[in-house]
């Protein structure tokens, strides 16, 4: 009966730890996600997409791919840092992308560690829905 007791005891305990809610995360990360890696795409229309996803805490020494959505979900930037500072190696062609949107269209603006807008050559693509510039 004494260990029919404990074992009721225990099962409600790890009821009740279970169902409670977790604690909310700061809007700010919620905005805000690392990857590893981007996924590939072969054509200049396609959005940026993170893989192998790291916290921010394994973003401080992991070189890494910043993605920066704002409160529509669109995507806002997406950077190639370590522990915050800009990387001008990435897969992109340039440390940093920012993303603007004007109605129906999507303009990209590149950017080197430093901050400064770069010229893409022979990167203008246009449809309905989608601009790069330089």
């Amino acid at each position: 009966m004494k260990l029919y007791n404990v074992l009721l005891f225990a099962i409600v305990a790890i009821i009740l730890n279970s169902c409670s809610p977790k604690p909310a995360q700061p809007e700010a990360q919620n905005n805000v996600k690392y990857f590893r890696s981007l996924l590939f795409s072969e054509t200049s229309w396609d959005l940026e997409r993170g893989s192998h996803e790291l916290t921010a805490e394994q973003a401080k020494s992991v070189n890494n791919y910043k993605f920066t959505y704002n409160d529509n979900a669109q995507l806002v930037s997406v950077e190639y840092n370590r522990n915050d500072s800009l990387l001008d190696y990435s897969s992109m062609g340039s440390a940093k992308i920012t993303y603007t949107y004007e109605g129906d269209l999507q303009v990209k603006r590149f950017f080197n560690e430093k901050t400064n807008l770069q010229k893409m050559a022979a990167q203008a693509f246009t449809n309905s829905n989608l601009m790069l510039t330089e």
